[in-house]
């Protein structure tokens, strides 16, 4: 095997390594990427009332900084996990 076969197979290996990382984030939300208070809000398809009811009991961490609300994306998404919505009827 010559230093050209030998570089290209390093070369190939490493393209595969890449598209392994690629491959594994793509299409899913940063876990900590932060929403205000209204994004989730949306997110979740809740009211402002809802919101704070889960956030005083202590079901949705909420970070305040300068009078404003948010909430991390890993952290709304282990409250749904957590079964906190209502069940459809």
């Amino acid at each position: 095997m010559n230093q050209l076969q030998k570089d290209v197979l390093a070369l190939r290996a490493e393209v595969l390594d890449l598209k392994q990382l690629i491959e594994s984030h793509t299409g899913k939300e940063p876990a900590d990427k932060v929403y205000s208070a209204q994004q989730t809000m949306e997110f979740l398809g809740i009211s402002r009332g809802t919101f704070n009811k889960l956030w005083k009991e202590g079901k949705l961490k909420v970070y305040q900084l300068n009078r404003r609300l948010y909430c991390k994306h890993s952290e709304i998404m282990e409250t749904l996990e957590n079964n906190l919505t209502r069940p459809a009827a």
